[in-house]
């Protein structure tokens, strides 16, 4: 007599790394016009499902699942965004607090000049130029 038997080993959900790895607590500080990725690569059979949040609300699904890139950071990057990854055996979450401090700013340099008569346009016009009189 001959018996065949097959074992199905399940686990649920882990992370492959810790948030440690990658951010202090959790809490990623960036600059705008940075970048960043956010991972939440797990294991587990049967294999679990990514599902991303940015603040609460549910991010479309996209080819690589386990990651969300960050490129051209701007603020409206900054927010929480959390990973919850879940196959039938349970689930684990991780959560990312992004920050994005700092402004750009571009500095335009110009020149005018402005040229009155009378008094009455330049108290209108505020600038921190001398104004001349041109008048002919």
């Amino acid at each position: 007599m001959r018996v065949c038997a097959r074992l199905h080993v399940a686990e649920a959900p882990g992370f492959v790394h810790s948030i440690s790895d990658e951010s202090r607590d959790g809490h990623i500080e960036l600059t705008p016009g940075g970048a960043a990725t956010l991972s939440c690569r797990a294991v587990g059979r049967p294999r679990p499902k990514v599902r991303w949040y940015k603040d609460d609300r549910r991010l479309p699904a996209h080819d690589d699942g386990w990651i969300i890139v960050l490129d051209d950071v701007r603020r409206q990057h900054g927010g929480r965004y959390t990973c919850h990854v879940t196959n039938r055996l349970g689930s684990v979450s991780r959560t990312y607090i992004v920050h994005v401090d700092g402004i750009r700013s571009i500095v335009v340099l110009f020149q005018t000049k402005i040229c009155s008569c009378d008094n009455s346009a330049v108290r209108n016009f505020k600038v921190s130029k001398e104004v001349e009189t041109c008048c002919l």
